[in-house]
Order: structure tokens, then sequence, then C-alpha cells
């Protein structure tokens, strides 16, 4: 039996295996973790690091970006693109606000 999808399918649509939703868990904590940093909450010094980690990998496609991209079949590219276009409009806001 062949278990990979052809490419010209959405690979997403019909793999929601335990493992996979357990990376998609994962990468949806490690977007939160950045977006956190970027909200200046108050958390203990441990917890404000991971944040600041979990930033800076997302904003510059690090290599937890790329590997938690890549279990979750996402573009790292895309991902860390998008979280830049965020942080603009947060300092756009900043700035009209």
């Amino acid at each position: 039996m062949n278990n990979i999808t052809p490419y010209y399918e959405n690979p997403t649509s019909k793999r929601a295996t335990p493992e996979r939703q357990l990376w998609g868990a994962a990468l949806n904590l490690f977007i939160s973790d950045a977006i956190n940093h970027t909200a200046n909450k108050k958390a203990s010094i441990e917890r404000l690091q991971i944040w600041k980690e979990s930033y800076d990998d997302l904003l510059s496609c690090g290599e937890l970006t790329k590997r938690l991209a890549f279990f979750t079949d996402m573009n790292p590219e895309w991902l860390s693109l998008k979280f830049q276009v965020y942080i603009q409009s947060l300092v756009q806001l900043d700035k009209a606000g």
C-alpha cells in the first residue's frame, strides 16, 4: 500500500494523524510564544526567554521554524514572512495610536 500523497493533492487534507496533530499543536504553541514576546506580558524569566527565542527564530526562519514547518507540511519561509508582516502591522498600530 502506497501512503505517499501525490504532488497534485493537498497533503493536509487526508493526513490528520495523531502525530501530525501533535506537531500542529507544537507549531501553534511556538507561534503563540513568539506573539507573547511582542505583548510585553509579565512572566517568569524562563518563560520570557522562551518567548524571545521563539520570536527570534520565527522572525529569522530559524532551525526550529524549519523543523516545525517540515513536520506540519508548511513552508517555513511563508511562516516567517507572515510573522514579519504581523510584526510590521503591530509597529504601524503603535505609531498610529
